[in-house]
């Protein structure tokens, strides 16, 4: 029940925040059953939803085309942006 709890919500941190702490509990008990459940323990990191951040300058920000940031925003990806004015 968990895993298909955080399978259909790992995309939001609040339900990764749930959820994460429960399976990696239940890894630790069940790594010793399975090949599959002691490959997914030893990777367990990948299961919490990451953040990403592109961190420029406002010389960088001024010509974003050619940055090719404009690929990255128009993919639809979870990404943040920190543009710093110096």
């Amino acid at each position: 029940q968990i895993l298909k709890q955080w399978y259909h919500g790992h995309e939001s941190v609040s339900i990764c925040n749930a959820t994460v702490p429960r399976i990696k509990a239940l890894l630790k008990a069940e790594k010793g059953k399975s090949a599959d459940l002691q490959y997914v323990y030893e990777h367990q990191e990948f299961l919490a939803k990451t953040s990403n951040w592109i961190i420029g300058l406002d010389n960088w920000a001024y010509d974003l085309y050619s940055s090719g940031i404009h690929h990255i925003l128009a993919s639809g990806d979870d990404v943040n942006i920190l543009i710093l004015d110096t």
